[in-house]
């Protein structure tokens, strides 16, 4: 929803917020830095928020301003074109210094009225044919449309922007935000969602992954379907951006999804600490998983993405080599220099993952 550009003296990243917190590890690994504020460069909001950009620009960056700023876009997110078309209408009437204005308003838009007019004598007009001003109508004629919007306009907390009339009907705004504490979100901890079918494909469920043991096997009871080999997974979409990539190559979602293998790569990536999953973000860099010619991505199967996470262990940093000299860890390009130490000589060979109604790994 909002992409942030972040740069240093050698490396750089493009972020999409609301971002989870293992594409800000990612992002962080890739700069070495730690707090992301003083590597932003530059933002790009929402088409239905054109101003938003410019907005967040001028404002002054303290320590919680990545924050506020992912937690304002995961506001902005849940929001449908209307509620997002009012909020521009608000940022413009209200002005908005720093985050904590910024995400207050988010919680103000059912106090925001819109008319399709862009002047002062198209509102004047609006308002007497909707009967806001009450004129007898053998004078309609007569009237000073201009005249009427324009005092309306001056009386009024309101906004002509982007070719629409906006207008607060009740200018307190509501604190949401005390610029110390943010609201607690809902618990994201999933990494993949799915949609699964069993034996007859018109009748599918949604499931978040990781999934414990019992929560497949209920699935399995819905979908009438007694092995995990026979859930076909019809769409897949993953809340860290890189994995995105791989369940829906191109947007599409990849053909022959194993729902065990995406199962146990999700539980493999929550059991990892920040330290973890960067260094697997590093394993996957040093065996080229995600490979790019000519800029064309080639995408990997994602038995290939488990393998990494599953034997991440048996691979060791090399204390010698800083992560900013050699490039980015999780960057989709390989960096040319090895980084990595691998511990073993032989692939592993690929797990046999049918297990049978209520068996996990």
């Amino acid at each position: 929803m909002i992409d942030i550009i972040l740069k240093n003296k050698n490396s750089s990243a493009k972020l999409t917020l609301p971002a989870s917190r293992w594409d800000v590890l990612d992002a962080q690994a890739r700069l070495g830095a730690g707090n992301l504020n003083d590597s932003i460069v530059s933002f790009e909001g929402p088409d239905s928020l054109p101003q938003l950009g410019k907005l967040l620009d001028t404002m002054r960056r303290d320590s919680r301003f990545f924050d506020e700023l992912n937690y304002f876009a995961r506001r902005v997110a849940d929001m449908n074109h209307s509620e997002r078309t009012r909020l521009g209408g608000a940022i413009v009437i209200h002005g908005a210094e720093d985050m904590k204005a910024l995400i207050n308003l988010t919680g103000h838009l059912d106090n925001i009225v819109t008319a399709d007019v862009d002047t002062d004598y198209a509102l004047g007009r609006f308002l007497v044919e909707h009967d806001f001003v009450d004129f007898p109508e053998n004078v309609v004629p007569y009237l000073d449309f201009a005249k009427i919007g324009a005092e309306h306009h001056a009386n009024n907390t309101c906004a002509f922007v982007e070719g629409m009339y906006f207008e607060d009907l009740n200018p307190e705004i509501k604190e949401i935000y005390d610029g110390q504490n943010l609201p607690e979100t809902p618990d994201e901890s999933h990494i993949f969602k799915v949609t699964i079918s069993g034996y007859f494909p018109e009748y599918s469920i949604d499931l978040l992954l990781p999934a414990t043991e019992s929560e497949v096997s209920a699935a399995m009871l819905k979908l009438n379907t007694s092995y995990q080999s026979d859930i076909y997974i019809t769409n897949a979409v993953s809340r860290i951006a890189l994995l995105g990539q791989a369940v829906r190559p191109f947007g599409q979602t990849a053909d022959d999804l194993s729902f065990g293998v995406l199962n146990e790569l999700a539980h493999t990536i929550s059991a990892m600490d920040d330290a973890g999953y960067i260094k697997f973000l590093a394993v996957l860099e040093h065996n080229r998983v995600f490979t790019t010619e000519d800029t064309l991505v080639t995408y990997p199967a994602i038995d290939e993405v488990l393998e990494c996470a599953v034997y991440a262990d048996d691979y060791s940093l090399d204390p010698g080599i800083r992560p900013q000299d050699v490039g980015s860890y999780g960057f989709v390009t390989a960096t040319g220099e090895q980084k990595l130490e691998p511990e073993r000589t032989a692939a592993p060979q690929s797990a046999d993952f049918e297990m049978e109604m209520g068996m996990m790994t």
